[in-house]
């Protein structure tokens, strides 16, 4: 809690913040995955893992230098040891070679970032500047561990339900009542929810609003699904550049 509170207080305020109950949540729950992947290892060095990787993927470069300071005060002489991602790393780079693209390594790292939140949220959203990578770093990622599935039995086999949430209204989004005929007709996110559960092949099925923020469609998320607080885009990803508000 001092962390979080500390990081409060120093840190920028940017709209993608969280530092409540949630964000606690979170990191006790990627603590939790490594200690059961590592039941042997100091717990300080499980615990200061857990807050960088569920914290720094949606910080800002200058808030990371002081992101870091603060852990670097909590956990006096905790060094973390390089993390070793291992064939994912490599496939990664292969797949972003296959598309065409340079790999580069802030985004190599956003990938491994994008992952890694993956993993801890069912919801998430990806933050930056127009050409800033963000849709192309989850293709590239979602190839990878396709890839690595079908190949070597690893990770798992991603499907991708993708559509523009802005270039229709909110009635053609989530679906509309008839007035006059009392009929509903279900929308394209109600669809694309259908699709991907009676999509019965053991894979993850990526439900993508590829499009921009507006504050309009959150507010209808949280309208949707009051309920379903991992259904919100609540946890963000900086890409290099300039955030968009």
């Amino acid at each position: 809690m001092n962390c979080f509170k500390l990081s409060s207080e120093q840190l920028s305020a940017q709209d993608h913040y969280d530092f409540g109950m949630r964000a606690v949540n979170t990191v006790i729950s990627a603590a939790g995955l490594n200690k059961r992947s590592q039941p042997d290892a100091d717990e300080a060095i499980l615990m200061l893992r857990a807050l960088k990787d569920s914290n720094l993927p949606k910080f800002l470069t200058d808030d990371i230098v002081l992101f870091s300071g603060i852990i670097s005060d909590l956990f006096p002489g905790v060094k973390l040891p390089d993390p070793d991602y291992g064939s994912l790393m490599e496939q990664l780079m292969a797949s972003t070679t296959d598309m065409g693209l340079q790999c580069v390594p802030q985004f190599m790292t956003k990938a491994i970032q994008l992952y890694d939140v993956t993993v801890l949220r069912h919801g998430l959203m990806t933050v930056g500047p127009t050409g800033g990578g963000k849709t192309m770093c989850k293709n590239v990622l979602a190839k990878a561990l396709t890839a690595l599935n079908k190949q070597h039995g690893e990770y798992y086999e991603v499907r991708q339900l993708v559509m523009n949430p802005k270039s229709i209204t909110m009635g053609q989004l989530y679906g509309s009542f008839d007035d006059a005929t009392h009929e509903w007709s279900d929308g394209i996110l109600c669809k694309l929810f259908r699709e991907g559960v009676y999509d019965t092949v053991e894979r993850q099925k990526w439900i993508v609003f590829d499009g921009p923020v507006v504050d309009i469609l959150t507010l209808q998320l949280d309208a949707k699904f009051p309920l379903q607080n991992d259904l919100r885009a609540d946890i963000c990803e900086t890409f290099p550049g300039r955030p968009v508000d």
